[in-house]
């Protein structure tokens, strides 16, 4: 017997169900605010990650599943969605065209992680990548927009994490009292950021392993080193935040754990749940990625949330799936196949979730099949029911039986 690879999972069942909810409230909140869909390869090549997301991060250096094509080239299956984005946005012409792009994605992605609960080796991602917008409102509305989705999927007390990474040249002058406050507890870090300490000591902040030591708390503050434009957008965006009423705190160590974030970055975290687990988003700016990865120069903003952790997390809730449609089961005795079909599909074009069991058994059988695959409705349907325009149905929630018309069948279901 074959079986899946390490990592990978199967999705079926309700969590299906969940994940289509997910989806189309995402898709119905994100297009309320103007993002068009797009899609983009699950394949690319191997540099543009290499260059878009930084050699040193975790990502690229021990994480993507990369490998040569049969013509010898270096591709890689996609470990985030922004590089992707703007690789479309540069290729076919949009940061030309019109600078202002606003997408949103939804799909699969690949890391080569230790697997658990709510982290697989092939995920899911929701994000959202907006150009050429330089006003901190951007910023903001995005924000605002996740904590709407957030709370529409029952999600309750939810706090923004922020800080500020600054733009190229005030970061570079961060990173040199970085390295020189780093080089005093060099024997303190672990193997993987004494080497970073020279390649990218920034990437020492977001270490799981250095970033609980005392001497990491009291490291010099991106904040307290930008240049007058970054704390000018800095303030505007605080106003905003404070303007919209916005729960927060201010996070000095995050850095995200991509290279190709400046200025703004957050997550959102939800409080009531255990502090290893309650990071549910983040993102921020990267406002030199499009010119990095060949074109002129656009402002860039975006954010991605892992879809399996959240549809654990709807799924612990027990939520009612408030537009499911409802599942109707036909129990039926016929003489004529035939007519079964034409009555289901008759119902299907009326847009009624509608199966039977192919193999004609008694009516017990029959129900207690669609108890067990936990159906809403039972219709049942014989040769009687064939010639005349009533409908004998069951709720099997409630237990009510009853006959109606056909033409009020939609009005009962619900």
């Amino acid at each position: 017997m074959y079986k899946k690879v390490r990592g990978m999972r199967d999705i079926y069942g309700e969590e299906v169900e969940y994940f289509k909810y997910i989806s189309e409230i995402a898709e119905n909140i994100f297009s309320l605010y103007g993002y068009n869909k797009i899609i983009v390869p699950i394949i690319e090549k191997t540099e543009l990650f290499q260059r878009g997301v930084g050699e040193d991060t975790d990502v690229v250096e021990k994480e993507m599943y990369s490998f040569q094509d049969k013509s010898g080239r270096n591709i890689t299956l996609r470990p985030e969605g922004t590089a992707g984005v703007v690789r479309s946005y540069i290729e076919n012409g949009q940061h030309k065209a019109d600078p202002v792009q606003k997408y949103y994605y939804i799909g699969p992605m690949f890391r080569y992680e230790k697997p658990q609960k709510g982290r697989y080796r092939q995920f899911f991602q929701i994000g959202v990548e907006v150009f050429g917008i330089k006003s901190p409102l951007i910023d903001v509305e995005i924000i605002y927009m996740l904590i709407q989705f957030l709370k529409e999927l029952g999600l309750d007390n939810l706090k923004v994490n922020l800080n500020n990474m600054g733009c190229g040249k005030c970061r570079k002058k961060y990173i040199k009292k970085l390295k020189k406050y780093m080089f005093k507890h060099k024997s303190a870090l672990c193997d993987t950021c004494q080497r970073r300490l020279e390649s990218n000591p920034l990437r020492i902040l977001d270490c799981k392993k250095c970033g609980k030591k005392q001497f990491i708390k009291n490291t010099p503050r991106i904040i307290d080193n930008l240049c007058d434009s970054c704390l000018e957008f800095n303030e505007k965006l605080m106003n905003y935040i404070e303007e919209f009423k916005i729960p927060y705190s201010i996070d000095h160590s995050l850095v995200r754990g991509l290279d190709y974030y400046t200025n703004t970055v957050f997550e959102i975290i939800a409080e009531d749940l255990d502090s290893s687990q309650n990071q549910i988003v983040g993102g921020g700016r990267y406002n030199d990625l499009v010119s990095t990865l060949g074109g002129v120069e656009r402002p860039g903003l975006g954010f991605a949330f892992g879809f399996d952790r959240l549809v654990d997390l709807v799924m612990e809730k027990e939520l009612e799936i408030k537009d499911k449609k409802p599942s109707v089961f036909i129990a039926w005795y016929l003489n004529d196949k035939n007519e079964l079909l034409k009555f289901a599909n008759k119902l299907r074009s009326d847009g009624i979730k509608i199966d039977f069991k192919y193999k004609q058994v008694n009516f017990s059988n029959q129900l207690r099949y669609a108890d067990k695959n936990n159906f809403d409705y039972v219709i049942f349907y014989g040769e009687k029911e064939m010639k005349s325009e009533d409908i004998h149905i069951k709720n099997m929630k409630s237990g009510e039986e009853k006959n109606i018309k056909f033409k009020n069948l939609k009005k009962f279901i619900k």
